[in-house]
């Protein structure tokens, strides 16, 4: 190796060096003055997170892509917002283009260095590789907070080998879950405008909520449906069918397709479900 390359080696050393001492000294000098210096913070179990608040008055669509984890989304009083726990800082990103917002999964060294939004191209530093990482042993989960009172107008979920809950969720917003590999469960969810599922292997329930317009479809699994009480027959609509296998409504097993029209619907509910079972329950005969 030539003199000149020893010495730029050697220097590159010596100013990383001089770089992971610089990070943990700030640190420290952060977590003194209460200033943050990365987007992560440790909470009392130990718990890596990461967490991004929603702005009522500038984000209109939220998309949230991630494979191999749950995807919790719960109604909240608070201000909505997004948490990731037990995730490398590099292994994700968040991109703001206008008035929508993307949380993915994401690798690779040239994605971890930069971040894009609607500012610009906005460098990361090379301080992230510098910070302790998550146990892997813990439990990586995405966590989407709605608040009730939310400006949100549309929330999608990309969903690859991990389930997705829905619970108590109360925002007058449009759902748009995709799902491979993976369940769907909505339970006391209530929204005036749609919902619309498309899963390609895995099975859907839906209970005691109180979705405007419901559309389900799915490749291969089951679809429970368990109103209530809510989706009464002079209430709902219903265009329901399956290619292989039966649907079971209110206990009655009525074939391959179930059409009701109701002649002022507050509900619709469509679903089409290639190879599975559709189990609709919506008169109180079974509780969740």
């Amino acid at each position: 190796m030539k003199p000149t390359s020893l010495i730029f080696l050697a220097l590159s050393l010596i100013l990383l060096f001089c770089g992971f001492m610089t990070c943990h000294i700030a640190e420290g000098m952060a977590k003194n003055q209460g200033v943050k210096l990365y987007d992560q913070e440790i909470n009392d179990e130990g718990d890596y997170v990461y967490t991004y608040k929603i702005s009522n008055d500038s984000v209109a669509k939220l998309n949230v892509n991630f494979s191999d984890v749950n995807i919790n989304i719960y109604g909240t009083d608070s201000q909505s917002y997004v948490e990731l726990k037990n995730f490398d800082v590099n292994s994700y990103k968040t991109t703001v283009s206008g008035e929508s917002v993307t949380i993915e999964s994401d690798s690779g060294f040239l994605s971890s260095l930069l971040n894009i939004s609607g500012s610009g191209l906005e460098f990361k530093g090379l301080r992230h590789f510098l910070i302790d990482k998550p146990d892997p042993e813990k439990v990586k989960t995405v966590n989407i907070y709605l608040s009730n009172n939310s400006e949100l107008k549309s929330l999608t979920v990309n969903s690859l080998n991990g389930n997705v809950y829905c619970k108590n969720a109360k925002a007058p917003i449009d759902y748009f879950i995709n799902a491979s590999n993976s369940n769907v469960f909505f339970d006391k969810v209530e929204t005036s405008t749609v919902a619309v599922f498309n899963i390609s292997n895995g099975n859907a329930s839906i209970t005691t909520s109180k979705i405007a317009s419901l559309s389900v479809t799915i490749d291969a699994g089951n679809l429970e449906l368990v109103s209530n009480g809510a989706y009464s027959s002079v209430a709902t609509s219903y265009n329901l069918s399956v290619n292989e296998g039966v649907i079971k409504y209110n206990e009655d097993n009525i074939g391959t397709k179930h059409v009701a029209s109701s002649s002022e619907p507050e509900f619709t509910i469509t679903a089409n479900i290639g190879k599975g079972n559709i189990t609709a329950t919506d008169d109180n005969k079974k509780t969740s």
